[in-house]
């Protein structure tokens, strides 16, 4: 029994997995595959009429056509697929049969199995029996007497070995932190008389550096006198003032060699553009020229042209007038044949409005079903959305709605992934992992799973109102629910078809069944049988009181026995209630909560009946479709009959029409030319006076374009002049800036040198004066540090004294405490081993009792097993004999798909003979194609499976699995029992 932590907001929270048990998993598969119809149907649907093995002599009889039959009812291709087809189809027929014979062994096996195990449970009841017979209340009373006298002389025993081992500690705690501290205090003292023996070595050393460092002081201050620091300023002067001048100088030629430089740059940049202005415009007076030539040659080309148009204008306009005779006539036929078709198409009209009004009425109502088709794959989902349209809804109603369907959204969205295990659920690619999915008819939120959920809690209504143990519990109090428990509970069975487990809990109290068709069954009838047997021996009379529920409940948590979901369904007197239920793993889910919790409820029948208001409102729209159809194909038969009224007129329209189109046609092109020919004369002229103005305009700018290259040229040669000038400037400046610079770096070096003479001076004074310093500070510390080793060594000496005498003293209590802990021992030791006696007599006596109580469960649930088993065996046994007339069907099929094949191939090799011995070799498609038939069908037939095969493979894999769980049950209860 799995338990669940309860919410905050109510008192209680005691939440049950029915698959907890190996029992109800063995039970679960027997139910799925107890009912045949799956098999039944797919037998149906893939097999010839049924016959029994003696007709297999009339079959094929049946099977024997003639080749006139045979090549008027196929083609050698379809025989060839229908072969196919046969022959894939036993195959498959064989195998299920096959895999169903071993099924059934299997199931016999398992049943024989548990019926032995059955019998061996009996056998250890009794044994039990015999071996508890002799045990008595008050003999166990007497033995557990015993135990607790030893065991309350053992404890104060305990008590006092416990007091002097803390004493026996304390003292060797103490001892150690003794013979630590003198230890310690020995390893201190020698560091302090080695440190004093390093601080007077340091002392004499600092005052040997030091007497030297005054002796070099005294030698630097007698050098740097007064006279020799005044000679060497007086040559840093003259140094700097010659260095002022030379720098003067070089600034004076930087300038002048800039100057020169930007003179020289600008002269070039006129020479460069000066060339680019003669470039451009020798460009411009050869493009000129071409120009010119190419306009004497396009006037010459217009007047030819214009002589040519003025004489194809004379040709059309004689054409035209030949036309317009024969145009004048056929307009008077055409108008005779149009007055008499208008009449027939004035009906047809009306008759095309009625199509098109049945056709759009046709439309919109396909356009409705398809909303239903959406809405009815949407489940619940649709049933929320269609509910909050409605225009008479409260605020409670539709807030209620609104959580609901963000429930449902949300597990729309919710991974399987995201719980422990989820990776594994695999439900079918078109789900995408996710935990609530639209448009799936397994789904508990599709229509048929949410009435199942409502049969569910109708159920649940009946067996609270007859429950003897809750009667005055639940006093006639109601049980209601509304769309956000529904969406909860339908959440939450999908959710639990994939985990097999509880997970997120929204609501009070929550129960899962896996492989009940009828989930009360487990919930309700088996857990009220244990909850029945507890309450009796307890002594409990129904009905019951809160306080007798509580003591029932603790009595089964004690045996470890699943009551939960039974009480579950009592959770409250007036309650608020949802159901789920899916095909997956055939899951079924309940969900309760006090009804004070939520502002609207309803009543389990009022919210059917407004599910079956939505659903007829998704009948009545699909009703549409059929009455808008019929009206449209009434439509279409009036149409048909008005197109027929009008056929001769408009045979005789048509041609006074066709031939008044070929004058017209003729008399539109005779226009055309003549137009034509008017636009080419007008286009001819302007093109001729256009290329006379060009080469005029071509002309004149050939003459200006030669005028601007003499003037850009002679421009040219005089900037050219100019740059060879400034680039002698240039050159002079430069060279006088060199010199300048010379100069100036020889002055900075002799300034430099007068500098680095006196700096050397002072540097040696204060280097000296700094190491004197040095010196004397590291003396005066050596001494301070000599001092205070002394004084270290002194008190190190002192507590190593000290830490001697404690030591002494620690010792002698540490040898009495040892003493005393060595006799509390000595009487632990005598009280445990007559503890030890008590408590194996009393051992011996419980292990008897509990011994007899798993015998009893043991045989409870061999009799569970051997049921099981024995529906597991039912259920394999009819599979087997659905397979068997499935395979003699197949091969029924298979005998009369050869018969027909053979037929089609001889008639079609015979054809083929026949044309290849009239036909030449380059004879037309047809025999070429005969051919390729012929040839393909000497090919191998295809071996291919058929995909409803797999349906019935899957459901003798269920009875595998069944049978598989079922003989790991019983092993596991075997070797418990052993």
């Amino acid at each position: 029994m799995a338990s669940v932590p309860s919410n905050t907001k109510h008192e209680k929270t005691s939440i049950c997995s029915i698959a907890s048990k190996g029992t109800c998993v063995a039970l679960a598969a027997a139910v799925a595959f107890s009912n045949p119809q799956p098999l039944s149907a797919f037998a149906t649907e893939n097999a010839s009429p049924q016959t029994n093995n003696n007709d297999t002599d009339s079959s094929v009889a049946r099977a024997t056509i003639s080749k006139e039959e045979a090549l008027a009812a196929m083609t050698l291709q379809e025989a060839t697929d229908a072969l196919n087809e046969a022959q894939t189809n036993l195959t498959d027929a064989e195998k299920n049969h096959s895999e169903a014979v071993a099924e059934a062994e299997a199931a016999r096996t398992a049943y024989e199995q548990a019926v032995s195990n059955q019998e061996a449970a009996k056998q250890a009841l009794a044994e039990a029996q015999n071996a508890a017979a002799g045990i008595t209340p008050e003999a166990v009373e007497h033995a557990q007497a015993a135990a607790n006298a030893a065991t309350a002389e053992l404890s104060a025993a305990q008590c006092e070995l416990a007091e002097a081992e803390t004493t026996l500690e304390g003292a060797q705690k103490s001892h150690r932190i003794a013979q630590t501290a003198l230890e310690e205090a020995q390893a201190q003292l020698s560091v302090a008389q080695a440190a004093l023996s390093e601080a007077e070595q340091a002392e004499a050393s600092a005052q040997a550096a030091y007497d030297n460092a005054a002796a070099a002081f005294e030698q630097a201050e007698a050098n740097a006198t007064d006279e020799g620091r005044a000679q060497l300023q007086g040559e840093i002067a003259a140094a700097q003032t010659e260095l002022a001048v030379a720098n003067d100088a070089r600034a004076a030629a930087q300038e002048e060699a800039s100057r020169a430089q930007t003179e020289l740059s600008q002269a070039q940049i006129a020479v460069d553009q000066a060339g680019q202005t003669v470039q451009a415009a020798q460009a411009v007076t050869d493009e000129a020229q071409a120009s010119a030539t190419a306009a004497e040659e396009q006037q010459t080309q217009a007047q030819t042209a214009l002589d040519a148009a003025r004489q194809q204008r004379d040709t059309n306009a004689a054409a035209k007038n030949a036309v317009l005779a024969d145009v004048s006539a056929k307009e008077q036929a055409c108008a005779d044949a149009e007055a008499a078709e208008q009449a027939a198409l004035q009906a047809k009209e009306v008759a095309d409005a009625a199509v098109s009004r049945a056709e759009i009425d046709l439309a919109d109502a396909k356009a409705r079903a398809e909303g239903v088709d959406e809405a009815i794959s949407k489940g619940s989902i649709g049933l929320i959305e269609w509910m909050l349209q409605k225009d008479d809804l409260t605020e409670d109603q539709i807030n209620d709605l609104n959580q609901a369907l963000k429930v449902l959204e949300d597990a729309q969205k919710e991974d399987f992934s995201r719980w422990y295990g989820g990776e594994n659920v695999n439900f079918g690619e078109n789900r995408n992992g996710k935990i609530v999915v639209t448009g799936d008819v397994k789904d508990a939120i599709s229509l048929k799973n949410t009435q199942k959920g409502i049969d569910i809690m109708k159920k649940i209504i009946e067996l609270r109102a007859t429950d003897e143990n809750f009667c005055n519990i639940i006093d006639g109090g109601t049980a209601s629910t509304n769309f956000y428990l529904m969406a909860v509970t339908q959440a939450a069975t999908d959710r639990g078809a994939g985990l097999r487990r509880h997970s997120l809990l929204l609501v009070s109290c929550e129960n899962l069944a896996f492989g009940y068709p009828d989930p009360t069954r487990g919930w309700y009838d088996q857990e009220k049988a244990r909850f029945n047997k507890i309450r009796d021996g307890l002594g409990i009379n129904a009905p019951l009181t809160a306080d007798d529920v509580k003591r029932i409940e603790s009595e089964a948590e004690q045996r470890d026995v699943t009551i939960g979901h039974y009480t579950n369904l009592f959770w409250n007197a007036n309650q608020v209630m949802g159901a789920g239920f899916t095909q997956y793993g055939i899951t079924s889910g309940y969900s309760a909560s006090k009804a004070s919790n939520y502002e609207y409820v309803y009543s389990v029948d009022e919210f059917e009946n407004l599910f079956k208001e939505y659903q007829q409102s998704l009948q009545d729209a699909q009703g549409a479709v059929e009455q808008a159809q019929a009206t449209l194909d009434s439509a279409r038969t009036a149409q048909s009959e008005a197109e027929l009224n009008i056929t001769a007129t408009t045979a005789s329209n048509v041609a006074a029409n066709e031939a008044l189109a070929q004058a017209a046609d003729a008399l539109s092109r005779a226009e055309q030319a003549l137009a034509t020919s008017d636009a080419n004369i007008e286009e001819k002229t302007a093109a001729l006076e256009e290329a006379a103005r060009v080469t005029e305009a071509a002309h004149a700018a050939l003459n200006h374009t030669k005028e601007q290259l003499a003037e850009a040229a002679t421009d040219l040669a005089e900037k050219e002049a100019g740059v060879s000038a400034k680039q002698n400037a240039l050159n002079a400046a430069e060279s006088t800036l060199d010199s300048a610079n010379s100069l100036v770096e020889e002055k900075r070096q002799a300034e430099t040198e007068a500098i680095a003479n006196l700096e050397q001076v002072d540097a040696t004074l204060a280097q000296a004066q700094a190491a004197m310093s040095d010196a004397k500070a590291t003396l005066d510390n050596a001494t301070v540090n000599r001092q205070a080793a002394q004084s270290k060594t002194d008190a190190a000496a002192e507590q190593a004294k000290n830490a001697y005498d404690a030591e002494q003293d620690v010792s002698d209590k540490l040898a009495t405490a040892q003493s005393t802990r060595d006799e509390k021992q000595r009487i632990y030791a005598e009280k445990q081993a007559l503890h030890d006696d008590a408590q194996s007599a009393l051992s011996e006596l419980t292990d008897k009792m509990q011994t007899l109580e798993e015998a009893q469960h043991f045989a409870t649930s061999s009799e569970e097993d051997t049921q099981i088993a024995n529906d597991l065996l039912h259920a394999a046994e009819q599979r087997e004999e659905e397979t068997e007339q499935s395979l003699e069907k197949a091969k029924q099929r298979m005998l009369e798909a050869q018969a027909t094949y053979s037929v089609i191939s001889e008639s079609s090799q015979a054809l083929t003979e026949q044309n290849s011995a009239t036909a030449p070799m380059t004879a037309d498609n047809s025999a070429v194609e005969l051919s390729t038939d012929s040839a393909e069908s000497a090919k191998p037939l295809p071996q291919t499976g058929d995909h409803n095969m797999g349906l019935v493979g899957l459901a003798g894999t269920g009875i595998i699995a069944s049978l598989s769980a079922l003989m790991l049950s019983i092993k596991r209860r075997l070797k418990l029992q052993a």
